[in-house]
């Protein structure tokens, strides 16, 4: 046994918790590490580097050693963005996490709120007064530039397009903090030849064998802070005496961020716009049958659709069709052999709807029944959004000069793809993906 090996393995543990209780206490206060903990946290990971290269030396000094395979590049090209003042890293690897499940108010830390309710922010925005609270845009300087929504108002409106939207409350978001974001990938490919997850080998090996190493790869998923662009309108009676004025632009910015992003997610092209569900590269679709009807779903449509999700998926898939799907869907039974009942294939439970055990979302922002993709079985989980925390405002009275309406613009700045590059082959069956589709039926 190599004591000097299991020693530097056990101080290694032990700088990674201390590293990682840190940060787990910095994410439960929703704050910056403090100064006393960020040079701890930097003492730890220059201790990490060494021992990792002693670790490192050990495992090539062993008896019948294999040759370690060179680790991923991480820390700068894999992660790909600068990181800012207080950004921690754990072992020289960029720690960026992503979460799923937890709204943008528990995402995004937060400073101390200035105070500022919403209905002082549109008041003072409309009036052009001077409000201790406005902050500009660093590429303006007030209306030309537009104002950042204070935090404690970005929170709720982002909070509000989450709760409204079916991609965000299921799929992995990574909070953004520059322009660019590079995070890791699923480098798909087949696991025949004993080849998994990008590149990986497995082999059994007798007492003095040796295994050939490869090199594996990871993908890097690049998220860009694309803006989308919200438009209202208000009277300028309205916009001057702040009648109303902030439930009515509230209204209006969360409502329509909610639905606008949602759309973008479910059917973005990727060009200047976040790539959509419907165009992810790894997307399978099963074929439907040739005998059935035009603008019809059929009972093997959705059996063929639930084998070609991957089994690491199930747990965590849900469909989503179009409210249009419905009709079809409420008429499709299975009849048993022995009593001749039939067994309805969409079935109500706990106040939600649940179809083949797995739960059914409806939305008009999927393609109408009989088009390619009326309904699909994903894992939303796998399906990776980039997000800023910052909202910004701005206001036009020139846009609709004539008729005394006052424009408003909000920005929100964010970004979707999927974490796959590709469909997987499994080493027996058919390819299989985390999202799965039906084929056109007209």
């Amino acid at each position: 046994m190599n004591l000097r090996l299991a020693k530097l393995e056990e101080r290694k543990r032990k700088l990674v918790r201390h590293s990682t209780k840190l940060l787990d206490a910095a994410d439960d206060a929703r704050r910056e590490l403090t100064a006393n903990e960020q040079q701890l946290f930097n003492n730890n990971q220059a201790e990490l580097k060494e021992i990792n290269k002693k670790i490192e030396a050990e495992h090539l000094a062993a008896p019948n050693a294999i040759n370690p395979v060179a680790e991923p590049a991480w820390n700068d090209d894999f992660m790909g963005q600068t990181q800012p003042s207080g950004d921690t890293t754990l072992g020289g690897k960029p720690l960026i996490r992503g979460t799923v499940g937890k709204k943008p108010s528990e995402i995004f830390a937060t400073s101390s709120g200035n105070g500022m309710s919403s209905n002082e922010f549109f008041s003072a925005l409309a009036s052009g007064t001077f409000h201790p609270g406005l902050h500009t845009l660093n590429e303006g300087s007030g209306p030309s530039g537009g104002y950042i929504v204070p935090q404690e108002l970005s929170r709720r409106y982002l909070d509000a397009a989450y709760e409204d939207s079916i991609v965000l409350p299921r799929c992995t978001i990574y909070p953004m903090t520059s322009e660019t974001l590079k995070v890791p990938g699923f480098d798909a490919g087949t696991s025949a030849d004993r080849e998994l997850y990008g590149g990986m080998t497995w082999v059994w090996l007798s007492e003095e064998g040796t295994g050939t190493v490869s090199n594996p790869t990871f993908r890097k998923v690049e998220l860009h802070a694309r803006k989308l662009a919200l438009f209202a309108t208000a009277s300028n009676e309205v916009s001057e005496d702040g009648i109303g004025l902030a439930a009515q632009l509230e209204n209006a910015m969360s409502k329509g961020a909610s639905w606008a992003l949602d759309y973008s997610l479910i059917n973005g092209t990727g060009s200047g716009e976040p790539l959509g569900l419907l165009n992810s590269p790894s997307i399978v679709r099963v074929t439907a049958d040739p005998v059935q009807d035009a603008d019809t779903i059929i009972y093997e449509n959705l059996v063929a659709m639930l084998a070609r999700l991957t089994p690491r998926s199930f747990n965590n898939s849900v469909w989503v069709a179009n409210p249009s799907t419905i009709p079809q869907l409420m008429c499709l039974y299975v009849p048993t052999v022995l009593s001749g009942a039939v067994v309805p294939v969409l079935k109500e439970t706990t106040g939600g709807w649940q179809l083949l055990t797995r739960p059914i979302l409806f939305s008009e922002k999927m393609p109408v029944l009989g088009d390619q993709d009326d309904i699909i079985l994903a894992d939303l989980s796998q399906y990776i959004v980039g997000m800023r925390r910052e909202l910004t405002i701005e206001k036009s009275a020139h846009v609709n000069f004539m008729t005394d309406v006052m424009t408003w613009r909000g920005i929100l700045r964010a970004d979707g793809q999927d974490s796959w590059n590709a469909c997987f082959t499994p080493i027996n069956g058919d390819t299989q993906s985390w999202i799965v589709g039906l084929t056109e039926r007209a």
